[in-house]
């Protein structure tokens, strides 16, 4: 489902300025790119990408630089970087989340040696995890160039 000129009008004024026309145009174009109508949200979404355009930003657009942007934006290098960085985080997340729930356990249940081992490790993942992120970051600005 599609939003209508009307509605997008009402969640951004500022394209009461383009024609309906453009308008729809426009929603034509984002819907041929993958995008949905979350009207929960307000906001396009593509689930191929995990991204999102948000109604809010809408009359900056028009047909043919969405187009253009959305070359750029999807560009598969750029894709890949976000969700390694991404499942980097997460990986990063539930692997301290469970180092720092055995240093607690550790320490309340057994002694102090196995909390502070649990915390070195933790520490010693964080640090190289950094590293990873950072090396994820810096091949994508030379891509970039």
């Amino acid at each position: 489902m599609k939003p209508t000129y009307e509605e997008l009008a009402h969640l951004n004024p500022r394209l009461k300025s383009k024609s309906k026309e453009e308008v729809e145009s426009l929603v034509k174009t984002i819907i041929e790119h993958g995008y949905i109508w979350r009207s929960d949200r307000s906001l396009f979404y593509n689930p191929k990408f995990e991204v999102s355009v948000r109604t809010e930003g809408l009359d900056l657009f028009t047909a043919e630089n969405f187009k253009e942007s959305q070359e750029t934006i999807l560009d598969s290098d750029n894709i890949k970087t976000t969700k390694s960085l991404r499942t980097n985080a997460k990986h990063q997340l539930l692997v301290s989340s469970i180092l720092i729930l055995l240093s607690v356990f550790s320490f309340v249940l057994s002694n102090w040696k196995w909390g502070t081992l649990f915390l070195i490790i933790m520490i010693v993942f964080w640090i190289y995890k950094s590293k990873q992120r950072n090396k994820i970051e810096q091949e994508n600005t030379k891509n970039d160039k």
